[in-house]
């Protein structure tokens, strides 16, 4: 509730925010009556109440702005404090989102890092046997279901060869068991793959977890599951390459036919006498029909041994492609995977990696390391001798720059002083420890300058210093590592 000093505030401003609102309607009623005045209004108020309702929000946020408005109009008071209330009902309503909490490797008990790669080399292994034994199964069915597509492409053969004696309820049976091997086989590829992304699924989380992403058996599992894939991508290009040669043999009976039917043609444009129907021929009719079947019989053998090269060509291509790229695929991945670890491996102490190493590369190493070690020291204390050299002229060259500035302040403020005590003998006294004064300031700033820059190359030559003496103390350790 407002008090009354406030409403007497208040009551002005409020009539002087509704002056432009009473302005726009009155323009409204004296305008058309098709309605364009109540827009204008519409959009007068949205702006109005957008601009207020933004002015409250930016003065919640910003205590500065709040304070002016407040002061320029103090009944705008209860109105912030009005919008600051819901706020914060609003955000105590919201759910507090949980602090993320980093987990350092060194950090970790070794039981425990140990636990958890035994954890996860016992998953892997468990996976690996499911997508192996997944896998087997899935080939048997591919290679039932290869095997029911070339029987029945055979009996469709032999039953078109065989005409009216023809077995076509084998054809019609070998068809149903070609299909239900089919499906068995799709539903146990579907399967292999699942136990495959299963398995992938294991090493890739244990690739990312921090205490486990160094585990020699993610490689190995991950590899597995590239050799497998490839396995059921291998047989789905013969299974397909299978099911193509059906296809072309479900024609063979029109086609059969056709070249009945053209071979028959072909007789008759030799010789209009031959009647195949009813067996009359003369000899020599019969002799140029038999050499022409024969010729008939070479190309069309010819033609059917070329289209098999051909498609053979192209199935034994499709498979070595896929293999390549399936190849390809794995042989970057483990690359990939064992620079992961070379890198991992890097971080370790020396001590672990000279227990793993013979002992003549071992000290060849520690050899090469120490005097590689060497050399970095030889050229650190070169750096630091060419730095404290170079710092030790830059502090010469200040010092001296700083002495002429002074000398020629001194000179001039001298100079300056000799003429005024031309002048005016009388303050001549005073001008004089003035002089003195401001000669001693510059000369005890200058001082203090020097005292900061020799203390910041003292400073840096101890830094350098310690760090050559940690080389050598690290060369020390790595000789006495390689002694032992």
């Amino acid at each position: 509730m407002f008090t009354p000093a406030a409403k007497n505030i208040a009551k002005p401003r409020l009539f002087a925010v509704a002056k432009p609102l009473c302005f726009v309607r009155r323009i409204s009623s004296s305008t058309s009556k098709g309605g364009g005045g109540t827009k204008k209004l519409l959009i007068g108020t949205t702006v109005f109440l957008a601009g207020a309702g933004g002015a409250l929000a930016y003065g919640c946020y910003n205590t500065e702005f709040r304070n002016r408005v407040e002061e320029m109009m103090p009944w705008t008071k209860c109105c912030f404090e009005r919008t600051e209330h819901l706020f914060c009902k609003f955000k105590s309503k919201c759910p507090k989102r949980a602090p993320v909490v980093n987990v350092d490797k060194k950090d970790l008990d070794a039981s425990f890092v140990a636990k958890k790669n035994k954890e996860l080399e016992a998953a892997l292994i468990a996976a690996i046997e499911i997508a192996e034994s997944k896998v087997r199964t899935a080939k048997d069915s591919k290679l039932k279901t290869i095997t029911g597509i070339r029987e029945h492409a055979a009996l469709l053969k032999k039953a078109v060869d065989d005409r009216e004696n023809g077995d076509w309820s084998g054809v019609s049976k070998a068809l149903d068991k070609a299909e239900t091997f089919a499906k068995s086989d799709r539903k146990d590829e579907v399967e292999a793959r699942n136990s495959l992304d299963a398995l992938k699924e294991i090493a890739f989380n244990g690739k990312n977890c921090s205490y486990t992403s160094g585990n020699k058996l993610i490689v190995l599992a991950m590899e597995t599951a590239k050799k497998l894939n490839q396995q059921i991508d291998e047989l789905n290009l013969l299974a397909e390459a299978a099911r193509t040669r059906s296809r072309l043999l479900t024609q063979y009976k029109a086609l059969v036919d056709e070249s009945r039917k053209r071979f028959a043609k072909q007789l008759h444009e030799l010789s209009q006498h031959i009647d195949m129907q009813d067996n009359k021929t003369v000899a020599n009719e019969a002799k140029a029909a038999i050499d022409h079947a024969r010729a008939e019989v070479d190309s069309l053998y010819r033609q059917l041994i070329e289209q098999q090269l051909e498609a053979e060509q192209k199935i034994a291509e499709a498979v070595e492609a896929q293999r390549l790229t399936s190849s390809k695929l794995a042989e970057q991945e483990l690359k990939s995977e064992q620079d992961r670890i070379r890198r991992s491996d890097a971080d370790h102490n020396a001590e672990r990696a000279l227990n793993f190493a013979d002992k003549k590369t071992v000290a060849d190493e520690a050899k090469a390391a120490i005097d590689h070690a060497r050399a970095e020291v030889d050229s650190l204390y070169r750096q630091l001798i060419e730095q404290q050299l170079e710092a030790e002229q830059k502090i010469a060259e200040a010092v001296e720059a700083q002495r002429l500035t002074s000398s020629k302040l001194a000179e001039q403020e001298l100079k300056s002083e000799q003429d005024r005590t031309r002048r005016s003998d009388a303050d001549h006294n005073a001008e004089v420890s003035f002089i003195n004064l401001r000669i001693a300031a510059s000369r005890a700033e200058w001082e203090n300058e020097l005292k900061e820059r020799l203390a910041r190359a003292a400073a840096a030559h101890e830094e350098h210093m310690q760090q050559v003496l940690l080389m050598q103390k690290q060369i020390s350790d790595a000789e006495m590592a390689a002694k032992a």
